[in-house]
């Protein structure tokens, strides 16, 4: 089968932020130009940390690490930010500053404490609690990360997977306790209700060729032979989060003739 592919445009960034922080925002009301999603934030003792070479590259600044004294430099216009691996002290334009959460190393990577460099640069700070998201603005940037663990690529791919299954509910005589892992109630009394997914087909593409928009869509375009008409489908899963979880709660399926 020949397969044709909407391209990752994954938004590799984000900027997350204290967990407890009170505000609630919707990222999709902001006035940003430029958007970037980051799905892989940590949380330790309540704050989000944020990979700095990433985040740094995404708002403009300029990181120099300096190996002998384990200490990173953070420039961005006229602010500097000084600190060092495992300490809670840090500069910010020369002025001393104790923070809740040290920057660590993950893996080879370092992260940071969004709250502080956000405050230090002035950034906008927002919380969105049903989808454990925080958004940082800054200037005409907007960037979101997501600090629930079930956004994985293996769970991307589970998802997918389950609804690929949807095609044929016959192969499920308990249609509810298989799907309840994966699908909201919501969606299950759907699928059920419509014998289903309207027009739905068996995807196979795999992670790389999906598509994943603010952490809340996937999209999947194939094409696909038929013996009179050639067509595309195009697929949108819509996720929300149950249980610190990623779960599906609706698909919308889109067939279209290939005369090519």
């Amino acid at each position: 089968m020949k397969s044709r592919v909407l391209k990752c445009i994954l938004f590799t960034l984000a900027l997350p932020l204290f967990f407890s922080f009170s505000q609630s925002a919707d990222a999709q009301s902001s006035d940003a130009n430029a958007s970037y999603y980051f799905d892989s934030g940590k949380l330790e003792n309540g704050r989000m940390l944020i990979p700095l070479r990433s985040v740094s590259e995404a708002l403009d600044s300029k990181v120099t690490w300096n190996q002998s004294t384990k200490s990173i430099n953070i420039t961005r216009e006229n602010t500097t930010i000084f600190l060092k691996i495992n300490s809670k002290q840090v500069k910010v334009n020369g002025e001393a500053i104790t923070i809740d959460v040290p920057a660590r190393v993950y893996s080879g990577t370092t992260y940071v404490p969004v709250r502080f460099v956000s405050q230090a640069f002035n950034g906008k700070i927002g919380w969105i609690p049903s989808l454990y998201e925080a958004t940082v603005e800054l200037g005409d940037t907007l960037v979101r990360v997501n600090s629930n663990p079930g956004m994985s690529r293996e769970r991307v791919m589970e998802l997918i997977d389950q609804v690929n299954k949807t095609t044929n509910l016959s192969n499920y005589p308990q249609i509810r306790t298989h799907f309840r892992p994966y699908f909201t109630d919501h969606f299950i009394n759907r699928i059920v209700n419509l014998d289903g997914v309207k027009d739905n087909r068996v995807m196979v593409e795999d992670f790389e060729d999906a598509a994943i928009h603010y952490g809340l869509i996937i999209s999947q375009s194939e094409f696909m032979y038929a013996p009179l008409v050639d067509y595309i489908v195009d697929r949108e899963i819509y996720l929300t989060v149950e249980n610190n979880q990623y779960v599906v709660k609706g698909v919308k399926v889109d067939v279209i003739p290939y005369y090519g």
